[in-house]
């Protein structure tokens, strides 16, 4: 019999509003188990240009940064 792998993931993401000079982004957070991914708001906002892809993290330029990376960090460590 063949092994079972399962697997996990968090991601955080924005959804860009593109509206106005400075577009704001609602963060998203995806859960995926085995393939299967479920997505929700964690009601915060930030300017997508503030948004770091890569760690998904706000950018510590952001003047809000430190709430909103600590909020995420919370949340992503359930």
């Amino acid at each position: 019999m063949g092994k079972s792998y399962q697997t996990f993931s968090v991601l955080f993401y924005i959804k860009k509003n593109w509206r106005g000079e400075n577009p704001i982004g609602h963060i998203y957070l995806r859960i995926t188990v085995n393939g299967q991914a479920a997505a929700c708001s964690i009601n915060r906002t930030v300017a997508t240009d503030q948004w770091n892809v890569d760690k998904g993290l706000v950018k510590s330029r952001c003047k809000d940064a430190d709430e909103i990376n600590s909020y995420i960090n919370t949340v992503g460590n359930f």
